[in-house]
């Protein structure tokens, strides 16, 4: 059997999120609809940490005991 290459396990997650426009856009009042929704994200990573507030996911494990690349996504 092989060992495997991360410490933690690989997850996929859907999710939305919300999400902002460039200040220096000028929208008008009807426009405002189509931007009035989360946006959907599919997050690949590996799984720190989960509880009932969310899960954290990192990308890169850069030594014995050391991450990066985390990121937090709160419970719908």
């Amino acid at each position: 059997m092989t060992k495997q290459p991360f410490r933690h396990p690989v997850v996929v997650i859907r999710w939305s999120d919300a999400h902002a426009r460039p200040q220096a856009v000028e929208y008008l009042e009807s426009e405002v609809q189509q931007q009035h929704r989360a946006e959907p994200v599919i997050t690949l990573g590996l799984l720190i940490h989960e509880d009932e507030q969310g899960c954290s996911l990192y990308t890169e494990e850069t030594g014995p005991d050391s991450i990066r690349g985390l990121q937090f996504i709160p419970k719908s």
